[in-house]
């Protein structure tokens, strides 16, 4: 790896199959539950900016939670293994289920640049959709950074291509982006699905 890259922690299979298949019962259960996804405003609380991000999320997971905290928990030291940093106490697992459909995506940012967020320490992603892919595009793409200056480095960039069952895990203070994504049907179900969030420290 560039020592310029975006270090990066990937795991394939992460949830067993039953447990995927709850996640497609939890979108088709609560679908009329996802808000419109928002980013941090200048007084910071959330607020919804379509030219900047454009999703939809699920906050209440029920027993999700759970299930990802202790899986998270159990592969924490190879997550910072992989990672090259120092393990750290984990305060808080913060969890979403992110739909991004039609049209929608997350430009580029980082995820703990400001006051509710600064304990965001790891930022995960799982790839939940369902196969075959109803969706293209929605690649996950991490920015690479100057060594010296910390200067983000658009020219250098790890493009994740979203695979059902991969987790993905990245420093929250990495610069990174979702490109759009194209879903014909506009079923939630067909969509670009996430089940994503931050171990903060």
């Amino acid at each position: 790896m560039s020592p310029t890259a975006a270090p990066l922690a990937v795991f394939d299979e992460f949830l067993a199959p039953m447990e995927l298949g709850w996640a497609h019962d939890l979108v088709a259960r609560q679908r009329s539950a996802f808000q419109a996804s928002q980013v941090i405003g200048d007084n910071d609380q959330g607020v919804q900016d379509p030219g900047h991000r454009r999703s939809h999320v699920l906050y209440d997971l029920g027993v999700f939670h759970q299930l990802m905290t202790v899986r998270l928990a159990w592969f924490f030291p190879h997550i910072v293994y992989r990672l090259g940093i120092p393990a750290f106490a984990i305060t808080q697992v913060e969890l979403q289920l992110t739909s991004s459909g039609e049209g929608e995506f997350f430009r580029p940012h980082t995820d703990n640049d400001n006051g509710p967020v600064r304990g965001r320490a790891i930022t995960f992603v799982l790839f939940c959709h369902r196969e075959p892919p109803r969706f293209s595009g929605g690649q996950l793409r991490l920015y690479g950074r100057d060594p010296g200056t910390g200067a983000a480095l658009m020219e250098e960039a790890t493009v994740v291509t979203p695979l059902q069952n991969r987790m993905v895990l990245f420093p929250s203070d990495r610069l990174h982006e979702v490109t759009p994504v194209a879903c014909p049907s506009h079923d939630i179900l067909d969509t670009r699905l996430t089940l994503n969030g931050w171990l903060h420290r």
